[in-house]
């Protein structure tokens, strides 16, 4: 689908909202029996889909669905969106699917899409679907930020940085969806477009999922603004690696159920080897520097033990209250009972 037909059909949709169109170089990846099977899209429009296939369903069943874009070009989380459908009706070489969207009602799904042709950086079928989902999303829960959203995606970021934060809010979208609770709808714009543009920054799928839990945080009200902003902040001054070492930090600390606090018996201390199997860090030289920043950012705990020598120390690989409040909340785990710290990393009272 070229730009100017993607265009064109789109602004067709919003004038006659449920018109279906070809989709030849699109196909659908599904969960049958237990096995993942693909079928080709004979149509599709904002509203449903019909998918070439002699599977069958019941009228109603829910089955989720993958779009991917079907070019050798193709990598990644680029190329594909994913979607809720259900059942309609069963036709003769296939199955007719309504689109169930989980953010923003369905009939306003056409306009959205419209809207979305102009963020996008993709403006093929599957880039238009991430985008009217990515918008939907950002729109429930804070309707007030549209034309500064709109200004961020088509203005102020990069093809490259529109993708990462389409796929951040997607992310966040998901995990909003797979805890079955009501996003609020008054986040304020400042705190959705710090999140993306900061987030938009990178590319690392471990720092995406950060920045997306964060979303995600906001978008449940489970942090107030200045506690987002720290840790805004806090993202922003650490990579990949450091993301990993704090994750496997926090990981071997938490206990059943999510409570924070060291295993007994369990030796907080670790050397660079132990850290480079738990986070899959081969350069054991920067194991060192890593560690050593996310404890000037009050993330671990100070290391007591010297390192340098010939033989490599071991070191405490404890988060602190602070780090572990992070973890849970730009981690997808907000969910679990948090028992941690003020933004201060101070225990909670």
């Amino acid at each position: 689908m070229t730009v100017r037909l993607a265009i064109g059909k789109i602004r067709l949709w919003e004038r006659r909202k449920n018109q279906r169109v070809p989709a030849q170089t699109l196909d659908a990846r599904y969960s049958k029996d237990g096995e993942q099977r693909r079928a080709r899209i004979k149509d599709i429009s904002p509203t449903d889909i019909y998918l070439v296939t002699q599977d069958r369903w019941e009228p109603g069943a829910s089955v989720p669905l993958t779009l991917e874009r079907l070019t050798e070009s193709s990598k990644g989380i680029r190329a594909q969106v994913r979607l809720r459908a259900k059942v309609v009706r069963k036709g003769a070489d296939g199955v007719c699917f309504a689109l169930v969207h989980e953010f923003g009602k369905p009939a306003a799904w056409p306009t959205l899409m419209a809207k979305a042709v102009d963020i996008a950086p993709q403006k093929d079928a599957v880039g238009l679907f991430r985008g009217t989902k990515a918008l939907a999303f950002l729109l429930c829960i804070s309707p007030s930020a549209e034309s500064r959203v709109m200004q961020l995606f088509s203005r102020r970021l990069s093809n490259e940085g529109a993708e990462s934060a389409t796929e951040i809010t997607l992310k966040a979208a998901e995990l909003v969806a797979s805890q079955n609770l009501t996003p609020v709808t008054d986040v304020k714009p400042d705190t959705v477009v710090r999140i993306l543009e900061e987030g938009a920054k990178t590319g690392e799928a471990v720092a995406q999922q950060f920045w997306a839990g964060l979303l995600a945080t906001a978008a449940l009200k489970r942090l107030e603004d200045a506690e987002i902003l720290e840790f805004v902040n806090l993202l922003n001054q650490m990579a990949r690696s450091h993301l990993l070492i704090l994750s496997a930090a926090c990981a071997r600390t938490m206990q059943n159920e999510g409570q924070p606090g060291v295993r007994p018996g369990q030796d907080p201390c670790c050397t660079a080897e132990e850290i480079s199997r738990m986070t899959g860090i081969q350069n054991l030289a920067s194991v060192e520097g890593n560690l050593n920043l996310l404890c000037v950012l009050r993330l671990l705990e100070p290391i007591v033990k010297p390192w340098g020598s010939a033989q490599v120390e071991r070191v405490n690989l404890t988060p602190t209250p602070l780090g572990l409040r992070l973890y849970i909340h730009c981690s997808g785990k907000s969910g679990l009972p948090d028992a941690t710290s003020s933004p201060d990393g101070k225990p909670a009272s």
